[in-house]
């Protein structure tokens, strides 16, 4: 097929085995036929997910975002100034740090794991993670390389890892999904532990479904 539809995670690898085009003479074709660019109507972050090696891979069709609420009330009491737009301008900047050290004074104020609850049925540790990667220039993979150890992707991973150890995150209602995912009593993948028992080139993996 010439289009097919697949969840973004999936892009890195087809990308690195060479069976995802680039798309950027398809947009340039788009402007001069319709006077305006296409990626003018994808969400802020589509080109962090959509483009790599310095072009465009992918259209985005679905948005699946991920929201940061936070309890007003208990930052008022916590005399915390609120991150932006509700700081009234007090604020020149809310990076992932600040945000660290916000979700683990939670935690020790008001107890273990309430400075940040996932609230999902599966991996949402993970994605946050990954937001915190990507907004500060990770990757997981550019110009056929890993970008699990560049220094910017280390950084967030630090910055997760110290919630995680200092316990101030959470998972949301138990749910029986979360409770797999947590507790880590899921059941097993046939096709990935036969993956994984084996050697295999890491940018063009076997598929695991199945």
């Amino acid at each position: 097929p010439n289009v097919i539809l697949i969840g973004d995670s999936q892009l890195p690898a087809r990308v690195a085995a060479k069976t995802a085009l680039r798309l950027d003479e398809r947009f340039d074709e788009f402007l001069r036929t319709h006077m305006r660019r296409l990626q003018d109507d994808f969400h802020s972050l589509a080109y962090y997910q959509y483009a790599i090696d310095w072009s465009w891979r992918a259209v985005p069709l679905l948005m699946d975002l991920r929201l940061l609420r936070f309890n007003k009330t208990a930052l008022v009491e916590m005399n915390v100034t609120l991150p932006p737009p509700h700081d009234q301008g007090m604020r020149r900047s809310w990076t992932w740090s600040d945000f660290v050290g916000l979700v683990c004074n939670i935690s020790r104020r008001y107890g273990k794991g309430l400075g940040l609850r996932a609230m999902s049925d599966w991996d949402e540790d993970f994605k946050y993670a990954m937001l915190m990667a990507q907004s500060s220039g990770g990757y997981l993979l550019r110009n056929g390389s890993c970008g699990l150890r560049d220094a910017s992707f280390n950084e967030s991973v630090e910055l997760f890892k110290k919630m995680i150890l200092e316990d101030c995150v959470s998972p949301g209602p138990w749910t029986p999904q979360n409770l797999t995912y947590w507790q880590g009593t899921s059941s097993g993948n046939d096709a990935f532990d036969r993956t994984i028992a084996e050697d295999f080139d890491p940018l063009n993996p076997p598929p695991q479904s199945g």
